[in-house]
Parts: C-alpha cells; sequence; structure tokens
C-alpha cells in the first residue's frame, strides 16, 4: 500500500483592525513558531476598512521566511452589503466588537473550507494546534470554549446581564 506524502494543511482564520494589528501579527507568528507543526497553513485574514494593504506589510515580510504558510486578506466590509449593530457594546469598545463579529461571516468571507480553526487576534500559540484543529464537531457546524471575561467582577457581570448571557456561559 502506497503511503500518501502530501502534508495536512490547516485553515486558520484571524480578524483585526489597526489597532490589534500589531498584536495579531503576534499571535500569527507565534502559530507559526509554535502551532502548525508538520503541517501547511492556509492562512485567513480579516480585516476592518481602517487597514490599508501596505499595513500588512509585516505579515508578508514574516511570511516570507515560511514558505509552506498562505495568507487570504479580506476586507469584510467591502463584502458584506449590511453593517454590524453596535448597540450591545456597552462593555466593549465598537472598533473591537466589529471585528470580532467577521468570525461569524467566515463561510461568505473565503472559500467554504471543509474545516476552518478562528483563532483570536491576543492568542498566544505555544504548541501545535492540531488536536483542536481535528477535534470531533459530532454533526455540529461549530464549536467553541467558555471563556470568564477578563473584567473584575461588577463589570463582567453587568456584561453579562447587559448582554442577555448567563454568568458562565459566555463562548469564545
Amino acid at each position: 500500500m502506497m503511503q500518501d506524502l502530501r502534508k495536512k494543511t490547516l485553515n486558520i482564520a484571524y480578524s483585526t483592525n489597526l489597532n490589534y494589528l500589531s498584536v495579531t501579527l503576534v499571535s500569527m507568528y507565534s502559530l507559526l513558531k509554535n502551532g502548525k507543526g508538520d503541517c501547511d497553513l492556509n492562512l485567513m485574514l480579516a480585516v476592518e476598512n481602517d487597514v490599508r494593504q501596505e499595513d500588512l506589510s509585516p505579515f508578508y515580510r514574516m511570511l516570507s521566511g515560511f514558505p509552506d504558510c498562505t495568507l487570504a486578506v479580506r476586507w469584510p466590509e467591502r463584502m458584506v452589503p449590511y453593517r454590524f449593530a453596535s448597540d450591545h457594546t456597552a462593555c466593549l469598545s465598537a472598533d473591537a466588537v466589529q471585528s470580532a463579529c467577521f468570525r461569524l461571516l467566515l463561510t461568505e468571507l473565503f472559500d467554504k473550507e471543509e474545516r476552518c480553526l478562528y483563532l483570536d487576534s491576543d492568542t498566544l500559540v505555544l504548541a501545535p494546534v492540531t488536536d483542536v484543529y481535528d477535534t470531533a464537531m459530532n454533526g455540529c457546524l461549530m464549536a467553541g470554549v467558555t471563556d470568564r471575561l477578563c473584567l473584575e467582577a461588577h463589570h463582567r457581570d453587568r456584561c453579562y446581564r447587559d448582554w442577555g448571557i448567563a454568568a458562565g456561559y459566555y463562548i469564545n
């Protein structure tokens, strides 16, 4: 029996705005150095309109050292005909919320891949992500992890209440 020698390819998505570009760059570098294992990466980056093509040059310079990685960049506001509501953003800045909402549009922004792992821009990757990437979805279209907001308790409780979320059940 002949073994398939092709490397596995992981589809990894990020979203960001101009304020978080440097943080996203650090996260992406940690993924490239620690998280890809022996896999190729298709990186997808959704950016807000405040990001210009020239702002992305550090990403392309970084990726030049990783020939087994590709980067596709999309500007969702230029592609999606509606704007995000910002009426439930009492605890977060409006610019952070808009970028965070892009993860909900991944199938509209990028080719419909079989599987895609979304990483927050502030994620520091310390080990290969293949186990997370290969997690059994059991028929579900998306999955997440519960997250405790890193706010003081009285701010966190107010945010949960304002958003209509039962305490402790925010999915990131």
